[in-house]
């Protein structure tokens, strides 16, 4: 007869070989079944595990973290650095300029154009078919949404304009079009197993703050870039306290009674008072994301051509390897991250 200590075991042993191993296909091998034992080894021994419509935090936790395990140390490495700008602002108001449709139109159009290439020409496709395909609605910027349908090479966008200033908009209509532009290079990527499916569209963002700030010389959309990183800070920041949290509980599983407790119990001591409502893989997807966004930015400032081809080999659709590999051999995480940090802080705030 087998305990749950067993399984607690071999998941000690599958973890030494996971931080042994050097091979991309076998380390994210090792990370699937890593997966699978912790959720199986959690699923035994929290017997008070509440029912779905009331799932706790560390069921949660158990449904989600482990999925990342290949990304998150590189999570710490961006929180420790990114430290280092949060840490050190002092935040100032931004005046923001008034800009119509048309105008944020011809800005879009502006920035693509300077990308050029596949790129450009499938905005130009796009652009010609927005008066049939874009709504403007009541939802925020951040909530504004894309539907594509590939058979039908057909996009829908609601474009939210309620809660930002004009350049929020014009940021989120070049986000939203991004996801278009990656769905007609590769029309099943909102389709496959891959889940960092916000690489692109924070790459573009990027990009265009940085386009449209030389442009326009409008410094809201310095602000839109240095505010991405704050955001992005604090989302890593509260990943980082849960998973901190969720390992406590994790590391003497056998021994808890009542494990939403005593997750709970933990999450408080992190400092995380209201912990009900947090989207563990939300929060992760945003977070590495926008990670690597970054790296594919800096290597553009340099090398143009190159990062636009990275980032269509992350993108393509590939059933041979993992979306783990197709990042890891394309680019290495907060790589540029320190310089990219010490370029935000060079305009004083």
């Amino acid at each position: 007869m087998w305990k749950p200590n067993s399984l607690y075991n071999d998941l000690y042993r599958l973890t030494v070989l996971y931080n042994k191993e050097t091979d991309l296909k076998k380390k994210n091998e090792l990370s699937e079944v890593i997966y699978y034992v912790e959720k199986t080894l959690n699923d035994m021994v929290c017997e008070d595990k509440p029912r779905l419509f009331t799932e706790g935090l560390y069921s949660k936790c158990t449904s989600s973290i482990p999925r990342f395990k290949p990304y998150i140390q590189y999570v710490y490495d961006f929180l420790f650095e990114s430290n280092k700008y949060v840490d050190n602002i002092t935040p100032r108001l931004y005046t923001s300029a008034d800009y119509t449709a048309k105008d944020m139109y011809e800005l879009a159009d502006a920035f693509y154009k300077s990308i050029g290439g596949k790129t450009y020409e499938a905005y130009q496709r796009i652009n010609k078919e927005k008066a049939h395909r874009l709504n403007f609605t009541q939802l925020t910027c951040n909530d504004s949404t894309t539907y594509y349908i590939p058979i039908l090479d057909k996009y829908y966008i609601n474009l939210g304009v309620t809660d930002g200033k004009d350049e929020d908009v014009i940021e989120a209509y070049i986000h939203e079009v991004g996801h278009v532009i990656t769905a007609r290079k590769n029309n099943y990527r909102y389709f496959s197993e891959d889940i960092l499916t916000e690489i692109e569209t924070y790459f573009y963002e990027i990009l265009a703050d940085r386009y449209l700030l030389k442009l326009t010389n409008d410094e809201y959309f310095d602000y839109l870039e240095k505010d991405k990183m704050i955001r992005f800070n604090c989302r890593a920041d509260l990943f980082a306290r849960i998973n901190n949290a969720y390992n406590r509980v994790l590391k003497n599983v056998l021994k808890v009674d009542n494990h939403e407790e005593v997750m709970e119990k933990y999450t408080h001591e992190e400092g995380i008072e209201e912990i009900e409502n947090y989207n563990i893989e939300v929060i992760m997807v945003y977070v590495l994301s926008y990670m690597f966004a970054i790296e594919l930015a800096s290597i553009y400032e340099k090398d143009k051509d190159k990062a636009l081809y990275l980032l269509d080999k992350i993108i393509e659709n590939r059933k041979d390897i993992s979306e783990y590999e197709k990042i890891m051999t394309n680019i290495e995480p907060n790589k540029h991250l320190k310089r990219y940090v010490k370029e935000l802080k060079k305009v004083k705030e």
